[in-house]
């Protein structure tokens, strides 16, 4: 009985850390009062629970030990998964989604933020992520590389959360930023956005209901078509 609850602690004590995690790496929502139970369903309940039943079962209290022991089991069944929405939905979806059959081979694709999943999700390298980052400290070009890049896709960027805090489904992505990081030399093969462009084709990937308000949709966009309209107005 202590080796499960060790078990199921460990695997707690992960998806409790999990839930936990700043913003910027994936956590959509600050800890809720459903956080807390989870925790005392697993890290915060199962260990020190175990071993009063231990101590029960060895005292005249054994006959209350089982029935102890089945109510901690079923909360902790209950309670083992302490993923937000968003982490879920995503796992489940990263082996089919309506954005890896649209991908060519070999693209890279700017998905921006905490919301991004660019290698789990579409088995594409990301352009550029938070991630990268932790490259910086230990490579110089690496340093220039990844400030030009956020540089280049800062006012992209900015319509993305704009249209993320307004949470309303007529929210639309400003053309010029993501034209003008589409037809850079060194820029991505694809965007994803929480929008849409008016007057360019996307794939639509809808959302489950309980992703939230303002995250009813993805879009992804060939940059390609940014390039051909370009060139046609030169």
């Amino acid at each position: 009985m202590l080796l499960a609850a060790l078990a199921m602690a460990s695997t707690g004590l992960m998806l409790e850390v999990q839930s936990r995690l700043p913003l910027v790496y994936g956590a959509l929502s600050p800890p809720q009062w459903k956080d807390y139970v989870y925790a005392a369903g697993s890290v915060g309940g199962l260990l020190p629970i175990a071993v009063l039943l231990w101590l029960a079962a060895c005292s005249r209290f054994t006959y209350a030990a089982g029935p102890i022991a089945g109510g901690v089991l079923a909360l902790s069944i209950a309670a083992w998964d302490a993923r937000t929405p968003w982490p879920r939905f995503i796992e489940q979806a990263s082996a089919a989604n309506p954005f890896r059959g649209a991908l060519a081979p070999g693209s890279q694709v700017y998905w921006p933020g905490s919301n991004g999943r660019t290698w789990l999700v579409l088995g594409a390298p990301t352009w550029i992520s938070d991630d990268q980052g932790a490259g910086i400290v230990f490579n110089r070009q690496t340093a220039l590389e990844y400030a030009e890049r956020k540089r280049a896709s800062a006012a992209l960027q900015s319509s993305i959360e704009n249209c993320a805090r307004v949470e309303q489904p007529d929210c639309r992505i400003d053309l010029v930023p993501a034209r003008e990081l589409c037809v850079r030399n060194d820029g991505p093969d694809y965007l994803v956005l929480n929008a849409r462009i008016d007057g360019y084709r996307s794939t639509e990937w809808r959302l489950p209901p309980e992703i939230g308000p303002g995250r009813q949709s993805l879009f992804l966009y060939d940059c390609r078509a940014f390039g051909a309209k370009e060139k046609g107005r030169r």
